[in-house]
């Protein structure tokens, strides 16, 4: 079990904080607790959240890293330099997984690649919708 301790600075203007999102999908949430603190002139959220990692992990482990055929990795090399994305850790994240990549069964397995988010998925479906593009197409050449 982790706990998570986070200080928020209370300020005039509204601020909006969706920690549901951060958690979603990969921890479970046993606990929270917040109260406000007054530090000298100023006043303080100190939130405490009491979690579980639950990451799913790939069907191998860094030890026994199965590579990808080369054609595969060029091609989703070529695709990801060439396509427009609105955040580049969107990029470096599928480069960091190509060999990961090529034995995804679905592609709700994109949400298992760490340095990802909700957020960054939906926000970026085309490069995915390519890439699992890509995917397919090399995995029907495997099969046949």
């Amino acid at each position: 079990m982790k706990i998570k301790i986070l200080k928020i600075k209370i300020e005039n203007s509204n601020q909006d904080f969706d920690f549901a999102d951060f958690f979603e999908g990969s921890n479970t949430i046993f606990n929270t607790n917040s109260q406000l603190v007054k530090e000298g002139k100023d006043y303080f959220w100190h939130l405490l959240i009491t979690y579980e990692q639950k990451y799913t992990s790939f069907p191998f482990t860094k030890t026994e890293k199965k590579k990808a055929p080369i054609e595969f990795e060029e091609e989703i090399l070529k695709l990801i330099h060439n396509f427009p994305t609105k955040n580049v850790r969107v990029k470096n994240a599928l480069k960091s997984y190509i060999d990961e990549l090529y034995y995804f069964s679905s592609p709700n397995e994109f949400n298992n690649i760490r340095r990802l988010g909700k957020k960054s998925i939906t926000e970026n479906p085309e490069i995915f919708d390519e890439v699992w593009k890509t995917i397919e197409k090399h995995q029907k050449k495997l099969k046949s």
